[in-house]
């Protein structure tokens, strides 16, 4: 049975799920151990000066969402490669993931052009297509963390081919739950597979160190009393194992995004690490003998979109802003009808 709503009623009920969180305090800390990735080939050699060898530096990207309301996760993982890439990366040691439905989705109002900050300049021109569409999966993911390329399942075939002196760097981005990172296709990716398979890395002997950075709602939950000591990986997350993760730059907040766009651009853990101050940190040898350094912390913006609510945002702006009786104005009825329910019914399952 189809369920109509007016446009008061829609509005209610989706603030009634919205949460918005204002004036955020905390900070965002930086970490000095991955400096060696997003420096110059110089800053990056002063980042291993006390190793045997420089070693390969490499960086696996994975955006694990699809859907045009999901653009944001894209958006941070193409803007991550253009950092790297300045970094010095090649790209036969970067490695990408991601659906690549966005840019030249019908919905995106600058077709083939992909931002992550309101006045950022397209993120998505060079971007390597590795594995997109139905080949982002977490086997392949895995395969691809293990150098394993016998157990590939369609992509480009580049997988992480490292030795004992190299270092990897893995970003992902996505929607998460308690133990478990979503994906765009079945199976998701579960905290218990992700740690066997980071503890067969280390054995296999072929890094020299490992840096994760993980955004997702409680993301803590992936690595809080999972990931053994000794493995030489510094792990960072967006959350702990009990909070959510938060969108940014996202319609009708400050800054917001150019006037066309109805969807979140960014996310905030993902935006803080990689806009310029965070960089700047990171390019100074005085930091070398830091994990954490307070002048290097970041506060989030004075407002942010929950994660899981993200979705709802964008259907509502959608909706309001398409003409009366037309097919848009429909489809963004249905849904943002539609994500309510499945926000009630995730709500309910948690609980």
């Amino acid at each position: 049975m189809m369920i109509r709503y007016t446009a008061g009623a829609l509005l209610f009920l989706a603030l009634s799920i919205l949460t918005v969180v204002y004036g955020r305090h905390d900070f965002i800390k930086l970490p000095s151990d991955a400096r060696r990735f997003f420096g110059s080939a110089a800053t990056a050699s002063n980042a291993g000066a006390d190793d045997d060898s420089v070693g390969t530096r490499w960086a696996v990207l994975l955006a694990g969402s699809s859907g045009y309301w999901n653009y944001r996760h894209q958006a941070d993982v193409c803007h991550a490669y253009q950092i790297l890439k300045r970094g010095g990366l090649k790209d036969e040691n970067i490695i990408v993931f991601m659906y690549d439905d966005i840019a030249y989705n019908e919905e995106n109002p600058r077709p083939g052009v992909i931002i992550n900050n309101p006045h950022g300049e397209d993120v998505y021109h060079g971007v390597p297509k590795d594995y997109v569409g139905y080949d982002v999966t977490a086997h392949n993911f895995f395969a691809v963390l293990l150098g394993n390329k016998t157990a590939l399942a369609g992509g480009s075939g580049k997988v992480v081919d490292s030795g004992p002196n190299d270092h990897i760097f893995i970003y992902y981005t996505d929607h998460g739950g308690p133990g478990v990172l979503g994906m765009p296709t079945s199976p998701y990716i579960y905290a218990n597979d992700l740690i066997n398979v980071l503890k067969k890395k280390h054995a296999s002997g072929t890094y020299k160190s490992l840096v994760f950075y993980l955004e997702a709602c409680e993301s803590g939950s992936i690595f809080e009393g999972l990931l053994p000591e000794g493995l030489n990986i510094y792990a960072t997350t967006a959350s702990n194992a009990e909070e959510s993760s938060w969108g940014t730059y996202c319609p009708g907040e400050y800054p917001s995004p150019p006037p066309e766009y109805e969807t979140c651009l960014g996310d905030l853990y993902s935006v803080a690490w990689m806009e310029d101050r965070f960089l700047l940190a990171f390019s100074d040898p005085a930091n070398d003998n830091y994990t954490f350094v307070d002048d290097n912390s970041l506060r989030p913006s004075s407002k942010a979109v929950n994660q899981r609510d993200a979705d709802l945002l964008h259907f509502w702006h959608k909706f309001r802003k398409a003409p009366e009786g037309s097919a848009r104005k429909f489809k963004a009825q249905q849904q943002l009808t539609e994500a309510m329910a499945h926000g009630r019914t995730l709500i309910t399952a948690l609980n």
